[in-house]
């Protein structure tokens, strides 16, 4: 429900994150979700995102089989 108000309708014409990008979600239940999407050209970088997050989701675009291995290397 919280999600399903922020799905835009061009949800299938996505492009890979180039930087990186924050967004808020509007408060629910008293709580305001800030989300920071960090782009796989910053991998070097991913650590320093860590210290300060109490969750983190890496999310691969399953359409691209040349980039499923580099993204399980990534995870690992």
């Amino acid at each position: 429900q919280l999600l399903g108000s922020r799905v835009p309708d061009d949800v299938l014409d996505t492009q890979p994150t180039l930087g990186v990008e924050l967004d808020e979600l509007p408060p629910y239940d008293g709580v305001t979700l800030t989300m920071r999407e960090v782009g796989g050209t910053f991998v070097q970088v991913w650590p320093n995102f860590f210290d300060d997050c109490g969750a983190w989701a890496f999310v691969v675009d399953a359409s691209d089989e040349a980039g499923l291995s580099t993204a399980a290397v990534e995870l690992w």
